[in-house]
């Protein structure tokens, strides 16, 4: 039996899509990252009716206060840890109590906030460590 060229190229191209094609199917699809955060209720945490929950003062070495703030979202139960008026280098956390679920950040100006992280009818706080010599420990704010 004599194949033509023509007939072994189209054959040969054949089995190289079917591979192709049979490689793909084994492979998963590409996915979207998903939100940062879930809340319990299936909605993305976001900033929609934010509003400041607490906050505490701390020293921030050059003779003034900064502020650690713990914002909340009532659209989608999530919070989110603020700083105001620290200093480069401070790092600001917001940790939840009841699952441990955390968001922090190392601030490159005075001023800055974390992540998200779900709060719905759990416990959270943010603190931070301010970063200059003598400084505090952490200042945290209440759980709320």
């Amino acid at each position: 039996m004599n194949i033509s060229r023509t007939t072994k190229r189209v054959l040969f191209g054949s089995m190289v899509l079917a591979s192709l094609l049979a490689f793909l199917a084994v492979i998963p699809a590409y996915a979207a990252p998903a939100p940062r955060a879930i809340s319990p209720n299936n909605t993305p945490c976001n900033e929609i009716g934010a509003s400041e929950i607490f906050d505490t003062s701390f020293p921030n070495g050059d003779g003034t206060n900064g502020t650690v703030e713990l914002w909340e979202s009532s659209n989608s139960r999530c919070v989110w840890g603020q700083a105001v008026n620290g200093r480069s280098g401070d790092t600001l956390w917001v940790w939840n109590a009841n699952t441990n679920a955390q968001s922090s950040v190392t601030l490159n100006t005075g001023s800055g906030s974390t992540g998200e992280i779900h709060d719905d009818g759990t416990q959270s706080h943010a603190c931070v460590a301010p970063h200059y010599p003598g400084a505090p420990s952490k200042v945290c704010t209440p759980f709320h």
